[in-house]
């Protein structure tokens, strides 16, 4: 409660609750949460350029669809971030780390890249970092989501942490993973063990 708190005394974050307060309340009506007992999985695909937003109640694994956001903003190709400056977004799984009210880019959520699969692959030099969920359009490995849509995130967010969920799960995929889709890239990519190795895994995540 002293970390929600904290957050609602930036002005970014009063700002956002003024505007979207009465849309996550009837969000969470709507899918049959209280907003003190929900927690949240985000799953991200490039290909789409979709952030979609799933819930269950707190002692339930039984996660549905909540919303889809669009990015407004891309940068890269297929495959992981591996180093600095190579204008990837991650690909593999996540869980948000960094809770930001004073981004440049409005509000700004963190994953915790490089985790520990990416750095048997990436740059140990300069693997790069600072991956964020934010607003705005502008991104050089990030999902921007936009303005409107990172206040609705942010809430959700934030409030699922207040109320005992320590750490909320980001999957961030090349595109989603149809039988068809996931079998072509295997073909694609034969023998690269490091896309391949993070989608195999990603592949038994999928919603």
């Amino acid at each position: 409660i002293e970390f929600l708190k904290h957050q609602k005394s930036f002005e970014t974050v009063k700002t956002a609750y003024d505007s979207k307060d009465k849309v996550i309340d009837s969000l969470l009506k709507k899918n049959d949460f209280q907003r003190d007992n929900y927690k949240i999985l985000i799953q991200a695909f490039k290909k789409e350029k979709k952030l979609k937003v799933f819930a269950s109640s707190i002692d339930s694994e039984d996660f549905k669809l909540l919303k889809t956001y669009d990015f407004t903003g891309y940068s890269g190709t297929i495959g992981p971030k591996r180093a600095a400056g190579d204008r990837q977004i991650p690909e593999g799984i996540y869980h948000l780390q960094r809770y930001n009210p004073k981004s440049k880019y409005y509000l700004s959520l963190g994953i915790n890249y490089p985790n520990e699969y990416d750095k048997i692959y990436a740059n140990l030099k300069s693997p790069g970092g600072d991956i964020f969920i934010h607003g705005g359009i502008f991104t050089v490995g990030c999902i921007p989501i936009g303005n409107e849509a990172i206040k609705e995130l942010y809430i959700l967010a934030i409030e699922a942490k207040a109320h005992g969920q320590d750490e909320i799960p980001v999957h961030l995929f090349p595109m989603k993973f149809t039988d068809k889709n996931y079998k072509q890239l295997l073909l694609d990519y034969n023998g690269d063990e490091d896309k391949i190795g993070i989608w195999k895994q990603l592949y038994e995540l999928r919603k």
